[in-house]
């Protein structure tokens, strides 16, 4: 067994680990440090930005986020600058070698289209330009990413991101952004100083050359049948920082403290005295966060939902996608529906999984139906109580949300209760 230093980022979001093996352990990862290197990335009346003279009404919308902090800019004037809108970096002599850069900015217009572009400069020696983009009324995240053509300038000291905009037209700009990495990653607010964030997806990706892709996340491991002499490693979404460590290497690997190691020399005179002890057995403790199936046909939950309102509802949320990240299992569905005692009522009750808000139910994947009705008889009309419970367990999809629908017709129904369990991953 040997343990190797894992290093991936946006730059180098992938590695390969050529040794002999048929055992894999993620033995650690956390999520490094990534930047912003703008300030005021939602303060663009601050002096920190400059270019092409322009009207700027500060806070003149709402921005993606929903806040009232989307910036209104006017270009009056061609610009003097490497950019019509932008702001420097100071990164000191040769801070751009080798570097590759990701300049980001959400940009729209209140009515009809104009054209836009983002740029990448180290400001006094060469300017590298994005193919123009469209921009409409929709607020969109804009990318272009530059190291610079052949290389940044070894005696450059400056980078910066901007962006060359119409003139005399009011174009709404919001959340620039400027890192380092081959991609945009999650959008970071700065003020005064660069923002940082160590949020991010820990997970890799490992594929061993003569075996299939597999996920892993930190403290998990996989065996394949026959050894493989190189491992291809690569963070799953190719953008999040990570740092930590595998081990590699054959054989039996019980002990997950690392620490716990010795070494024996060529003379053969070493002697090793093994205990199994209760003192000297290694702990090990329930982690009660995860599901475990140990309690045979009884529920397990770790969230629920409860309602007995009888009015008409489209897209009531159980749980929202931001919520599932991870996915999540719903265990029990029980409802109650008491029909009124009108002919050719009904009431229809579902569960939605959708990555969005359904807009009725049938609108997404139903993973639950109650469905009842009242018809003429004989005898006439009578009311009609149904109960339904499904304990069957379904996996929902991480990135979708829980929703539920109910439509009925004039008053119906008299009495509804729906009651559902479900666990967040």
């Amino acid at each position: 067994m040997q343990s190797y230093p894992l290093a991936l980022n946006g730059s180098v979001p992938a590695t390969s680990i050529g040794v002999d093996a048929d055992l894999f352990v993620y033995e650690s990862g956390e999520n490094g440090v990534r930047k912003n290197l703008l300030k005021y990335s939602e303060q663009l009346d601050n002096a920190a930005w400059g270019g092409a003279p322009s009207i700027i009404a500060p806070d003149a919308t709402a921005s993606p986020d929903g806040l009232l902090t989307a910036d209104a800019i006017t270009k009056t004037a061609s610009s003097p600058s490497w950019s019509d809108f932008g702001q420097n970096v100071s990164v000191g002599n040769g801070g751009n070698v080798g570097k590759t850069y990701t300049f980001s900015a959400w940009i729209w217009v209140p009515s009809g289209s104009t054209t836009a572009s983002l740029r990448i400069s180290d400001a006094v020696f060469n300017s590298y330009t994005g193919d123009a983009q469209t921009i409409t009324t929709n607020p969109t995240r804009f990318t272009f990413t530059s190291a610079g053509g052949t290389g940044w300038n070894p005696a450059g000291t400056i980078i910066g991101g901007g962006i060359l905009l119409p003139l005399n037209t009011l174009v709404y700009v919001w959340g620039l952004q400027l890192e380092e990495g081959q991609k945009a990653t999650k959008y970071i607010k700065s003020v005064e100083k660069p923002g940082t964030s160590t949020e991010g997806d820990t997970r890799i990706l490992v594929k061993p050359e003569n075996g299939a892709e597999i996920i892993l996340k930190p403290g998990q491991r996989f065996r394949i049948v026959e050894k493989a002499s190189r491992w291809f490693v690569r963070s799953y979404d190719s953008i999040s920082p990570i740092n930590g460590s595998v081990i590699i290497g054959s054989g039996e690997f019980e002990d997950s403290n690392t620490a716990n190691t010795f070494k024996l020399d060529g003379t053969f005179t070493n002697s090793v005295n093994v205990n199994n002890t209760p003192a000297q057995r290694i702990p090990v403790t329930l982690d009660t966060t995860q599901v475990l199936n140990i309690a045979g046909n009884t529920v397990q939950y770790t969230n629920s939902f409860a309602d007995t309102s009888v009015t008409a509802v489209t897209a009531q949320v159980i749980f929202s996608p931001a919520s599932n990240p991870n996915g999540a299992y719903l265990e029990l569905v029980e409802t109650s529906i008491l029909q009124a005692n009108v002919n050719n009522h009904f009431s229809k009750l579902s569960l939605i999984a959708k990555a969005s808000a359904p807009t009725s139910s049938v609108d997404g994947d139903v993973v639950y139906l109650n469905h009842t009705s009242m018809y003429t008889t004989a005898t006439g009309v009578t009311q009609l109580a149904f109960n339904d419970k499904q304990t069957t367990r379904i996996k929902i999809p991480a990135g979708k949300g829980l929703y539920l629908n109910l439509e009925n017709a004039v008053s119906d129904p008299q009495k509804c209760s729906k009651t559902v369990l479900y666990t967040l991953l």
